[in-house]
């Protein structure tokens, strides 16, 4: 696999996107799950959760460089798209 050491800033800003665009997704989901209160959906977010977490920990590490991304973890993420 070919690499590179350093990444444009256009390329680490479509990665900070991405990424952010993921979480706003996934925030909205869990609130979503939450509100609904079915049994079965939440199973079904907590068996989802670790593989969309590891998945987007690998993206991350592309953004990392730069700032921060609106990352917030899985249990807050109903209050933050609240605010949001």
């Amino acid at each position: 696999m070919l690499g590179r050491k350093t990444l444009t800033s256009e390329e680490l800003d479509r990665a900070k996107q991405s990424v952010n665009q993921q979480l706003t997704a996934y925030q909205a989901l869990v609130a979503a799950v939450e509100a609904s209160g079915d049994a079965h959906a939440k199973s079904a977010l907590e068996a989802f959760e670790p593989l969309f977490f590891n998945n987007w920990r690998r993206s991350r590490s592309i953004a990392r460089s730069s700032t921060a991304c609106a990352w917030s973890p899985a249990r807050t993420a109903t209050s933050s798209t609240s605010s949001s």
